[in-house]
């Protein structure tokens, strides 16, 4: 998701369905991406991605978006290193 095209094709897709909620996994990047994503009316929850041992690339990495008129009951932290990314 570091190519701005494919920024461009999820602000679009998710601009034309309005989901309640929606989940862009395998980011595969070390950099917070919520803030190129056009939403106000969704809050973003994200867990960059960890950089895989022995290469310069990154794995994993998730952006969560959820409507703001969906109420959050408690966000969990992740504190083993085994769940980031």
């Amino acid at each position: 998701m570091v190519q701005p095209v494919k920024v461009n094709h999820f602000n679009s897709v998710i601009g034309a369905r309005r989901p309640h909620i929606f989940v862009i996994n395998e980011t595969k990047t070390k950099s917070k991406l919520g803030g190129s994503l056009l939403f106000s009316n969704y809050d973003i929850y994200e867990e960059p991605g960890e950089c895989a041992e022995g290469h310069h690339i990154f794995k994993w990495g998730v952006v969560v978006g959820i409507h703001k008129d969906i109420q959050v009951a408690q966000r969990l932290e992740l504190t083993q290193r085994a769940l980031k990314g």
